[in-house]
């Protein structure tokens, strides 16, 4: 337990000390490489406010808090000032998190009129405080998954969390992204869904204990899909939960294995309810109270997520697949080569080892998934992101640093490549993913 509180005292503070340096280069690189001010949706909001032009105009202040609202960071700091959806192709940016960064103001502000510099202030000190809760919650993860494996020892859990700590996907743990709060609420349901199987085997699947790390294990998946569309991949996981704590089939349990197959799939729609509420409310207001029936309306499913994905952002069926977009394909390799090999390793031939605790190939599903669903009709190079929110990547990562590692150092190159880089890039409105 000592060396536990330790090891998380340390990861707080590699945890400061990595948004430190993050912030840093952000701000000292913003307008290295170009003049242009990008952010156009931020610069109108701060214009719309004479006394904030005033203030924050050509100011190093302004500097800094500007290095972090780029690309869709946009959208959600108009979406937290504005507090409504004024165009169809904003839907792309579910409103849990912009309507969270308001609220954290209007705590700490009762009373005043709340302009874009606070909730931009809010954003980078609520997604900052979600990375050092995230990178906790990996530890516990790690620590509680490897503890099923006979070799498991320190190195797993601090290595999978160091490498969360200096993620190639830094500068977006500190933006007005999703990243941190996501991986925060997605790491944290990881670990009590993981206690949740633990406890099922040894105690039962009624007993207090299950259904405490059960219940809350969901709740924060539910979040999660609220957050961001991927969340309701969480599902995948709790099917497997599902899966590895079902009752043998007797016909003197049938009654049981009934109650427990209804409880499975309550769960799942409590996952994805928060997604599934959101699309409900598109279409109604889209489609019942408006006047203008937009053309996803007449879907078979209607789904305004999906149309604005493809319509306006160009996510579609090998719309990414150009000659022109192969340095995106090369871009991603570092990071697909550990998982597919370490995953393959893992499951061919620790599966046996910890068999009451089948949750964790939800993860691998859902880290297979995401390829194959981005590969084919995504952005390719999101998955550098995306991967960075699902706990078991940093697993296989770690996995890998240990059976290739004289192949880790060019993994290693890259991973610092994309942390210090992609810091500088970002402020500057330059893409890489």
């Amino acid at each position: 337990m000592k060396a536990e509180i330790t090891s998380i005292k340390r990861i707080v503070i590699l945890s400061i000390i990595s948004r430190a340096i993050c912030m840093f280069v952000a701000y000292s690189s913003n307008g290295f490489f170009t003049d242009n001010i990008r952010n156009t949706s931020s610069i109108t909001l701060l214009y719309n406010n004479q006394n904030l032009l005033h203030l924050y105009q050509n100011t190093n202040k302004w500097r800094f808090l500007s290095s972090f609202i780029n690309w869709d960071a946009e959208y959600y700091l108009r979406l937290a000032y504005v507090k409504d959806y004024h165009f169809e192709h904003q839907h792309a940016f579910l409103p849990i998190y912009p309507w969270f960064i308001r609220k954290i103001c209007q705590v700490f502000l009762s009373g005043q009129n709340i302009n874009s510099i606070h909730l931009i202030y809010s954003g980078i000190i609520v997604n900052n405080i979600s990375f050092i809760i995230a990178a906790i919650g990996l530890f516990m993860f790690q620590m509680t998954l490897l503890s099923r494996y006979p070799d498991s020892n320190i190195v797993y859990p601090g290595l999978a969390v160091l490498l969360y700590i200096f993620p190639t996907s830094n500068i977006f743990n500190s933006s007005l992204y999703t990243e941190s709060l996501y991986s925060c609420v997605s790491f944290w349901g990881a670990y009590f869904l993981l206690n949740a199987e633990i406890y099922c085997h040894k105690e039962g699947f009624f007993k207090i204990k299950n259904l405490s790390f059960l219940i809350i294990g969901i709740i924060m998946y539910s979040i999660s899909s609220g957050i961001r569309s991927n969340g309701i991949f969480n599902s995948f996981p709790l099917f497997f939960y599902f899966l590895s704590t079902s009752i043998p089939f007797k016909l003197s349990n049938i009654k049981r294995i009934i109650i427990h197959w209804i409880s499975a799939f309550i769960s799942f729609i409590a996952v994805i309810f928060p997604f599934a509420l959101y699309i409900y409310w598109c279409y109604y207001r889209y489609c019942v109270l408006s006047d203008i029936v937009r053309p996803w309306c007449n879907s078979k499913i209607p789904n305004i997520y999906s149309f604005v994905q493809s319509e306006y952002w160009g996510n579609y069926l090998f719309n990414y697949w150009k000659l022109q977009k192969v340095d995106k394909f090369l871009w991603i390799i570092p990071i697909i080569v550990p998982i597919v090999v370490s995953s393959i390793s893992i499951v061919k031939y620790k599966i046996y080892s910890f068999k009451s605790t089948y949750s964790w190939l939800g993860y691998v599903l859902q880290i297979y998934f995401l390829f194959i669903y981005v590969l084919l009709f995504g952005h390719v190079e999101v998955l550098i992101r995306l991967f960075n929110c699902i706990p078991l990547y940093f697993t296989l990562l770690a996995y890998f640093y240990k059976i290739f590692p004289s192949y880790s150092s060019i993994l290693l190159f890259y991973h610092i490549f994309t942390f210090i880089f992609g810091n500088m890039w970002f402020p500057n409105f330059l893409p890489w993913t």
